[in-house]
């Protein structure tokens, strides 16, 4: 099961998002616990870089999935980095995400979660892609549905065959038992999300 948070920027998201479930912050944020809590042991989250400053989302994300490997500890936890480019019709992203910045961004995630799957999107140019893949770790594959991982270097972070990239967009979220809403920005306050906002970033 992957979902997307987007941003962990409460005011662009509100912007964003403003008719049906999605609309709801705590709600989607929660929805990988919901999931867990249903039975689901292959979890991915993300946040679409160039809705808000990268510099802010990167530890919050980090934070995020802090917290799900605590919290969802049976589970498999990828996280997915991308990206909103210039595209036809003179579209800019608001915030963009450079590559150098990129590649240290992926770096950071790598050293402060060396076990978890990073997914990059086969919408990057190939020669950036397949460039920054060596350095996550060496243990690549290519995905469908617009993904390629980089895997961490223990049985942790590999996830098996199967898994699929479905679901993000439509929401994904799963029925099942709650729990507390997890408040990113008290959990950045230590831990990997700290270190992943010092790493430069």
């Amino acid at each position: 099961m992957v979902v997307y948070q987007e941003t962990y920027h409460r005011e662009t998201y509100a912007e964003l998002h403003t008719h049906g479930p999605k609309k709801d912050f705590d709600w989607r944020l929660e929805c990988p616990v919901r999931a867990y809590d249903a039975g689901f042991r292959r979890i991915g989250i993300g946040a679409l870089f160039g809705l808000w400053h990268w510099r802010e989302e990167a530890p919050a994300l980090a934070a995020h999935l802090e917290y799900l490997q605590k919290r969802c500890w049976k589970a498999q936890i990828t996280v997915s980095l991308p990206r909103l480019r210039p595209a036809a019709g003179d579209f800019e992203p608001r915030h963009p995400l450079e590559d150098r910045e990129f590649v240290q961004l992926v770096c950071a995630l790598r050293i402060c979660f060396p076990q978890t799957g990073i997914v990059l999107s086969t919408r990057e140019a190939p020669k950036f892609r397949d460039g920054v893949i060596p350095w996550g770790d060496d243990d690549q594959r290519g995905e469908p549905h617009g993904a390629r991982r980089i895997y961490g270097g223990g049985t942790g972070g590999a996830a098996p065959d199967g898994e699929g990239t479905g679901g993000a967009a439509g929401g994904g979220e799963a029925g099942g038992g709650g729990g507390a809403v997890f408040d990113f920005r008290c959990a950045a306050g230590g831990g990997n999300g700290e270190r992943v906002a010092a790493a430069g970033i």
